[in-house]
């Protein structure tokens, strides 16, 4: 009997020991699923910061107290579904991992439609003209003036940065090479097509360094600054155009992808 005995409590104590063993085995499953919703939480977060960076930081804070309240709130319910005195353990533990992974999944979706759109706005961006072509300041702006050469009142549709002959002038956005060449008063030229609607005129060079159908990127070298066609010195003449129509440039001189989307989008 002794022997049954003991044969009967060193199974039953495997039992608990396997039992026990399964119980923590899911346990640490619960937490690290529990953990992989906080981490992509904080990636949505991190994404939707992004995207609204141009909103104010009590914008910013509130959604960071959303994000927390977010994993707070799953928390609290994995919990009662594993305090939850109807089921038995195997269910409640299904429950929980059930319910863990449906908030993965929709956590996934949610943030592979917020990095499409985030990769959206980086590549209308890149064919946004951002940067100054040429380092320097604006000596004449946009708008009707009196011709310096001609003395003839016109619309000046561009903007003439002062630069020192062989400057480097940059392409402000990527695009296409649509024409480089002379072009009468505007001298040796260079004009790009972006995607968007948008094209930029680099006129009065004295060197071009691109041919036309050539790709180019953003910050990248297209010409020298000249004075060349109808010019009283060496400077950059630059448009930048829309749907065929010129636009001030002024705005498109220091833009980040932010302030692009709050004011020329």
């Amino acid at each position: 009997q002794y022997s049954a005995d003991l044969q009967s409590y060193n199974e039953l104590k495997l039992q608990q020991e396997i039992n026990e063993a399964n119980n923590k085995e899911i346990s640490r499953k619960i937490e690290l699923l529990q953990e992989d919703i906080n981490l992509l939480i904080e990636e949505e977060t991190e994404i939707q910061t992004m995207l609204g960076s141009s909103k104010s930081n009590r914008w910013k804070r509130n959604l960071y107290r959303k994000s927390k309240k977010k994993q707070a709130n799953i928390k609290k319910k994995t919990d009662n579904i594993l305090a939850d005195s109807s089921l038995s353990n195997n269910e409640k533990h299904e429950s929980a991992i059930v319910f863990l992974k449906d908030n993965i999944e929709q956590l996934k979706v949610t943030i592979s439609k917020l990095s499409n759109k985030a990769e959206r706005i980086r590549d209308r961006f890149s064919s946004t003209p951002s940067i100054w072509p040429v380092h320097g300041y604006i000596k004449s702006g946009y708008g009707w003036r009196t011709h310096p050469v001609t003395g003839k009142r016109r619309l000046h549709k561009g903007i003439d940065i002062p630069a020192w002959r062989g400057a480097p002038i940059k392409a402000t956005a990527d695009g296409i090479v649509s024409y480089s060449g002379w072009s009468g008063t505007f001298g040796n030229v260079v004009v790009l097509k972006h995607k968007y609607g948008f094209r930029t005129i680099y006129a009065h060079c004295t060197q071009l360094l691109v041919k036309k159908r050539q790709y180019v990127k953003k910050g990248e070298v297209i010409a020298q600054v000249g004075s060349t066609g109808l010019s009283t010195g060496s400077h950059l003449h630059y448009e930048v155009m829309k749907w065929n129509k010129s636009i001030q440039p002024r705005k498109f001189l220091d833009l980040d992808m932010f302030t692009a989307s709050a004011k020329v989008w």
